[in-house]
């Protein structure tokens, strides 16, 4: 780019990397489930630890992410979380059992819980005030195609040689990445004396953590046991103490008095249980492909296709439609697609054509253009100017949560309804993402009242 110094082009292609990697692996791995049942002998509910944790910490890690950015050096930072990212590769491609392959997985989680809110600052930074729209819009258009094609990547990488491979093609452009930074990134943000209360930060973890694994570990285990129940009341009792002490703090690690206004909270409830569907369905359906049909990776990749185009596609025309006419429109029309792609979910047999499916996957793309960043930009609308920064912290930490809860709780629905992975497990798993659809448009139709954006 002709605007920016060679030192500058370099930065942004180093940073921009490592973010469509991070992203990547996001959602790679659901590709790779199956094939992780088979090698290691586990359930569905067990194999879904690989894409609900990365999830989970990475949304732990958001909590701190603006105490690092402003305290410590730019260089360091970003070498760190891609040498955590490598470290995190290394160990999954090499794991020998899957507690190891789940380690691996936290060395990632912490890597990508960083970068992104990084990248998007440095590009802030490097490029000039009238070309700052440009570079955010490269930035998304990057990580908005990552998700495309990664599924698809990831399947054609495991039909070839397996899962392990998606990983060492990690490591090596990690290695490049971290050349690039070597010679090109320089601390290029200012840093500024700041605390973060560690306890509000452990009380975060232990409360999500908790949650998660209680939900997660109800196909494995009976409710009244010490992983399901007592786990989920372990979290609850430490995200009740968090959110008590957030709201007696004068620096608080997340301002929760944003929940204050009624629209933000709304807004963040359906973003929470959006990607908790999205990120159940990228965990349940690969495995009703391969495994139950006996359909391969690649074929898994190329279904989810479509959908993921159509959301690139009808994003910014959903942004256009709000800014025109509201978000009501939006919710209702959002929250019927879910309701739609989950009742053709619902009615999946070992039959089913391939077609079927992708149509449905449309209609779960349509709710997801049409609901993931409106509904974000209209909670956000309706906070004070202080409570803004807060506000964005907020929703993409519960949002990210919500998809490491989703993919825990379906897959784990899976198993409790079969002894194995079975079609009415596949089903049940469908239905309670309806019922969740549901919700989502009892809350548009009773609590969003806006009807215009002007």
């Amino acid at each position: 780019m002709k605007f920016l110094s060679k030192k500058q082009n370099g930065i942004f292609i180093t940073v921009i990397l490592m973010a469509i990697i991070s992203t990547m692996m996001a959602t790679a791995l659901s590709s790779a489930l199956p094939a992780i049942m088979t090698d290691f002998k586990i359930s569905a509910g067990s194999a879904q630890w690989v894409t609900s944790l990365y999830s989970l910490v990475s949304g732990i890690m958001i909590l701190i992410t603006a105490f690092i950015i402003k305290r410590f050096p730019t260089r360091k930072i970003f070498l760190i979380n891609v040498g955590s990212f490598t470290l995190g590769s290394l160990i999954s491609a090499l794991a020998s059992n899957f507690i190891i392959l789940i380690i691996g997985r936290i060395f990632q989680g912490i890597g990508n819980g960083l970068v992104l809110a990084l990248t998007q600052v440095i590009i802030l930074k490097i490029f000039p005030a009238d070309r700052q729209g440009f570079g955010m819009g490269l930035y998304g258009l990057a990580i908005g195609l990552t998700p495309v094609i990664a599924p698809l990547i990831a399947g054609i990488l495991i039909d070839v040689g397996s899962w392990r491979l998606i990983f060492y093609v990690v490591i090596v452009i990690c290695i490049v990445d971290l050349i690039l930074a070597f010679i090109f990134l320089d601390n290029i943000l200012d840093q500024e004396k700041s605390s973060f209360d560690i306890s509000s930060m452990i009380y975060a973890a232990l409360a999500f953590t908790g949650i998660i694994y209680g939900l997660g570990n109800i196909g494995n285990f009976k409710f009244f046991n010490l992983q399901t129940g007592g786990s989920l009341l372990v979290g609850l009792i430490f995200l009740f103490i968090f959110y008590t002490k957030q709201l007696h703090m004068k620096a608080p690690l997340l301002n929760v008095k944003a929940f204050e206004s009624k629209e933000f909270a709304f807004s963040t409830l359906i973003s929470f249980l959006l990607y908790a569907i999205l990120n159940g369905t990228t965990t349940v359906l690969p495995i009703y492909i391969q495994t139950l049909q006996g359909k391969s990776a690649t074929v898994y990749g190329l279904v989810m296709m479509p959908a993921a185009l159509l959301i690139g596609i009808l994003s910014p025309i959903a942004g256009n439609i709000y800014d025109k006419y509201g978000i009501r429109i939006l919710g209702l029309v959002g929250s019927i697609s879910l309701i739609i792609f989950t009742i053709m979910a619902t009615s999946l047999n070992l039959k089913s054509s391939i077609l079927f499916i992708i149509i449905a996957t449309i209609f779960e793309g349509i709710g997801v253009a049409a609901l993931m960043t409106p509904i974000m930009t209209w909670g956000l609308k309706y906070l004070p100017e202080n409570l803004i920064t807060d506000g964005t912290a907020i929703i993409n930490c519960l949002r990210t949560i919500g998809g490491a809860l989703g993919a825990a709780l379906f897959a784990a629905i899976v198993t409790l309804v079969s002894t194995s992975v079975g079609i009415i497990g596949i089903r049940m798993s469908f239905m309670v993402m309806g019922a969740v659809s549901l919700l989502m448009l009892l809350i548009a139709l009773l609590f969003i009242k806006e009807k215009t954006n002007y």
